[in-house]
This record gives structure tokens, sequence and C-alpha cells, in this order.
């Protein structure tokens, strides 16, 4: 053979061997539409998975099939895993199912990525008819795509027999979106930062002319700060929300079981272990939660994360003309006896400059009542165990000093208790609030004790505007969302 053949030769089978790790990093974008094929009643020959509208054969290594029935239809008391040959799939980021399952399950699925096998894990919960679950890859943000799906496991997580009908699945090569993800409207303009979980880490008011300005006294925030106050500008893309770190924010946080976790990093907090605290920006060791789904529209943004626990957290935030609806949905899997508790739905940490606390507590609700209780001089909320407080309207607001301060306000209807303070009220200030350490905060508390495998949801609204402004909005919207299914959990 000669030199030349022999260096082709070299060539060819180099990049043979090297193909797969290649292939996972090629970049090409799709459409942002995601529809999931199913097999055809009766297509089911007893060992064939539809995958990206093909049949693709399968080792049936554990679980039991049922080869009679219209569609791919397995039963399994502990575990079921499907095998696959090689196919010819195309590099992916973003995977979807289509499936009815009678028990909640532990998935994992296992692909070629980078040259190498790669499992990740995902969980299914058991609804009444076809659902489909979407999933960005662990590696989407990294940009490295998956190939080749060599198998599917599925962990049976409930007390009876596992029923698993398989209509589908589909491999998808998904635009990767940037770190934070906007919106806007004439009014707002709201972000969601897609490394902290898909919580609410910006949220400018376009209405008014917002200005955060340096003074003598300190940093100001207001409309037409600067020819009210004087001083220094510091912005005038003023974000409302603190986003210091991935505990401050606008997020879901949740609090279950402290007995024995010995398969959970636990956190610490003035010296005492946390209990177990599914939260939605991330844990205190620096470790993000995974972004599961995100779908952006017109005028809204749906996320799905994964945190740093074996549970899901739904979120979706719209823009409406004056406010900002959210609608929230937490499912734990993680089959931990419940702890009756308080929770916060939700965490809300708007900048410090905005520190007078003012909601209303009186017996009049929704009359008007002008007497508006103003707290200006809250302490840090984990020292200060008084600061909680029954709002009567639901709603309460940080704003700055003057009397009908500018501020931003959080209404969670069905749910009057409140807790707030501040944190490090007075420090050092950057010229952008929202990445500051001081803050102010406020959480809305119901006491619950969630179930593994039984979602829980609830909705708030958020509003900007001079104080009776926030007021006013929140009385004219007051029907637009319910929280009966919190009370009725």
């Amino acid at each position: 053979m000669s030199i030349f053949r022999r260096l082709i030769f070299f060539i060819t089978a180099l990049s043979l061997a090297f193909l797969p790790y290649i292939k996972s990093f090629i970049v090409y974008d799709e459409g942002e539409v995601f529809d999931l094929r199913q097999i055809e009643a009766g297509a089911w020959q007893g060992e064939n998975i539809f995958l990206n509208g093909k049949n693709l054969p399968f080792d049936l290594k554990k679980g039991h099939s049922q080869k009679d029935a219209p569609y791919p239809t397995f039963g399994f008391d502990d575990e079921l895993l499907l095998e696959f040959a090689k196919d010819d799939s195309k590099a992916f980021n973003y995977y979807g199912l289509c499936l009815e399952t009678n028990c909640p399950l532990k998935g994992e699925i296992t692909y070629l990525s980078a040259g190498k096998e790669y499992a990740e894990e995902f969980f299914l919960n058991s609804e009444s008819g076809t659902q489909n679950f979407f999933s960005f890859t662990d590696s989407y943000f990294e940009k490295i795509k998956g190939i080749e799906v060599k198998s599917l496991r599925f962990e049976n997580l409930g007390s009876e027999r596992a029923n698993l009908v398989f209509m589908g699945m589909e491999l998808f090569n998904r635009r990767v979106l940037g770190e934070t993800v906007f919106i806007k409207n004439q009014n707002y303009k709201i972000g969601v930062s897609l490394q902290w979980g898909g919580s609410l880490s910006y949220a400018r008011y376009l209405r008014k002319n917002i200005q955060a300005v340096k003074t003598k006294d300190g940093v100001k925030v207001g409309v037409d700060a600067l020819k009210n106050y004087g001083g220094i500008l510091l912005t005038s893309k003023v974000n409302l929300i603190n986003r210091n770190d991935t505990g401050r924010v606008v997020q879901q946080s949740y609090y279950g079981t402290n007995g024995s976790l010995d398969s959970y990093k636990r956190g610490e907090f003035m010296g005492h272990k946390w209990n177990y605290n599914p939260v939605q920006g991330g844990n205190q060791f620096g470790d993000a939660s995974k972004i599961v789904d995100c779908r952006i529209g017109s005028d809204y943004i749906y996320i799905k994360c994964r945190p740093i626990t074996p549970s899901y957290m739904e979120a979706t935030y719209r823009l409406k003309i004056d406010l900002i609806e959210v609608d929230c949905k937490f499912t734990d899997f993680s089959g931990w006896t419940p702890t009756y508790t308080s929770q916060e739905v939700p965490a809300f940490y708007p900048i410090e400059p905005l520190n007078s606390f003012r909601f209303y507590e009186g017996d009049r609700p929704w009359q008007d009542d002008p007497n508006v209780r103003r707290e200006d001089n809250l302490e840090f909320w984990a020292y200060a165990h008084d600061q909680v407080y029954q709002a009567t309207e639901n709603w309460s607001a940080w704003t700055n000093t003057e009397d009908d301060g500018f501020g931003l306000g959080l209404y969670v209807p069905d749910v009057p208790l409140i807790k707030s303070g501040v944190f490090e009220r007075g420090g050092k200030m950057k010229a952008d609030p929202s990445k500051s350490s001081p803050t102010s905060y406020t959480a809305a508390l119901h006491s619950v004790a969630f179930e593994s495998f039984k979602p829980l949801e609830y909705s708030y609204l958020i509003a900007a505007g001079n104080l009776s402004e926030i007021r006013d909005i929140f009385k004219q919207n007051k029907d637009l969302i319910s929280n009966q299914k919190l009370l009725n959990y």
C-alpha cells in the first residue's frame, strides 16, 4: 500500500472515530415549534419504539410488554429498561416524550454526547390521559449536543404496578437561549434568569421616568429622581428586583421534612441545618437549578426547572397592561414524609432603595380606607420574628419614603399573612441597586405540608407605580386569579 493510500486510510479512520464527538458540537437551529408525533394505532408490533417519526427496534431488558395492545405498552413493578440499536438520529439538545402512566416514575435517558455515553434523569407524574414531557439536555447551555439515544429506563415510584403506554419520542435541536430572556409591553419589561432556575430577576417600569440617583443621604429611586432629589444620576434603567445572588430575586421556595436526609445536601443558616428546601434559584453551595423547559411568547414566558432536589418547579410569567401575572406549580418526587410548615408563596426581594414597607391591615378591605400601615425601620427578617403581619387586602408594597411613594407591590389572593424585613440597610450600594447586597424582602406565608407526587399550585400579581396606583391596580384586578387550589391542598 502506497504512503498516500495509507495516509488517506488513516485520515478516514480518524474522522470516523471522532465523528460522534464532532457531531455533538454541530450548531443549527429549528423553529420554536415542537410537535410530538404519535405512533398509529395498530402499528405496534411488540418490538419497536416510535422515534422521530420512525420505528426504532429495541431490546427489552427489564419489564414486560403487552404485544396485543394498539400502542407500545409496558408493565413493571420496579423497573423498565429499553435498549436501542444504533440509529441515525440528528444532533439534539431537547427531547419530548408522549406517554401515559398510572404511577409516578423516575426516568433515565442515555445517549452519546461528545463521543461518550451520558445518562441524565427526569421525572414523570401520573396524570389522566396522554401527557407530553419536554426537557433540555443537561449540556444544553454548554452547546454540546446528544446524537444517539442508547436506552430509556423507568423506575416505578408508586405503590402499585406501573403501566406505561409509550406513544412516541422526538428529538430537537433548539436555539440556545441567553442567560436571561426578556419580554416587554408599553408598561413593563421583565426578565427571567435561566441560570437561576427561571426566577424573575428583572422588572423595569416603563410608564414613567424611573431613575436611581446617589445623594448625600444615600441612593434614592423614584419618578424623575434626579430632578426631585438632586445628586448624581446612576441609571435611568432601574431594575426593581434585587438579583445580587441566587437567594434573592422573586422565586419559589418550599420547606419540607427535617428528618433523616442522607441523600440531600443540606444548607446551613445561622448555625442551624436547614430543612429539605427545594428552591428555584439554586443553593448556597453554588449549585444551579437545571432549566428543563422554556417557551417564550409575545406576552409570556413559561419555564420549568429542576432544583437541586428531586422535584420540578413551573412558572408562567404574563404581561398585562397594568401588571405582571405569575402562575406557579411545584411537584416533589422525593417520597419523603411531609412536614407541616410555613411556605413562602413567593419569596419577593425588591431593591433596597425601596425601603418603606406599606400594607393595609384594617377591617374595611377594598373600601378605600386611607389608613395604610407604614413601616420604615424594619430589621433583618431572620432576627425580627415580630415582623409578621395580616394584610387584609392581601397586598404589600416596598416604596421610597414619600407619602405616596413609588415602588413595587405584591398581591397574593387568599393569603393575608406576610413576613418582611431588610438586609444590610444603609450598606454599600452599587451603581446598579439590583446587583447590590442591601435588599428588602417580603414573603406571603401559607402553612401546608407539601406531598410527593401531588402538585402544589398558586398565583400572584406584581405591580409598580406610586402606592395609590399599586393599591388601585390590585383592587381592579383582585379577581383575576385565585388561590383556591392552594387553600384546598
